[in-house]
């Protein structure tokens, strides 16, 4: 979850020494989700001043991956995506509406573990119904995905259109 929210993100958070207090610069649910990298991710040392708990987490995955590529947010296939790299690996990493990328996934992870199982038709009727109960609840829900070793996949190169994307972003 933390990697794919820190690199699937153009947000920052800022520290302002003189109100003492902590701001987004950015897209307010890029800053949300953050704000949960840093929280859930690696924790800085516990001496660090203030400003150094802001990026500290997020900065763990950029210092391990590229970004080559971003697909920017549309619309038309609800997502927006980054294609990253550490050395010959390459990922697509997805954020976006869930009900639009619930329906491009072929797995999901489950349990404590995070166990790689194939995507069910029960198992996505449970995630929908857990999706609509959060929005019944005022809830605001996204869902993050991946693909691994997508490098060989020749629409990295030609993609331009938002259906090519989309296109690109299946079987996570």
């Amino acid at each position: 979850i933390t990697e794919v929210a820190a690199l699937c993100n153009d947000s920052k958070l800022a520290y302002d020494p003189k109100t003492d207090s902590y701001s987004n610069v950015g897209e307010p649910t890029e800053g949300a989700l953050r704000v949960l990298v840093e929280k859930l991710g690696p924790s800085a040392p516990a001496s660090s001043a203030p400003d150094a708990f802001l990026h500290h987490a997020s900065a763990h995955y950029e210092n391990q991956y590229r970004r080559l590529a971003t697909y920017e947010f549309s619309r038309d296939r609800k997502s927006m995506s980054v294609v990253v790299q550490n050395g010959k690996e390459q990922k697509l990493l997805v954020k976006g509406a869930p009900e639009s990328i619930l329906e491009r996934c072929s797995h999901t992870l489950l349990g404590a573990d995070g166990k790689r199982q194939a995507l069910d038709r029960k198992t996505q009727d449970l995630i929908t119904k857990e999706i609509v109960e959060y929005g019944n609840r005022g809830m605001r829900v996204i869902a993050l995905a991946s693909i691994e070793n997508v490098g060989n996949n020749a629409l990295l190169k030609n993609a331009k259109s938002t259906a090519q994307y989309a296109e690109l972003e299946q079987n996570m």
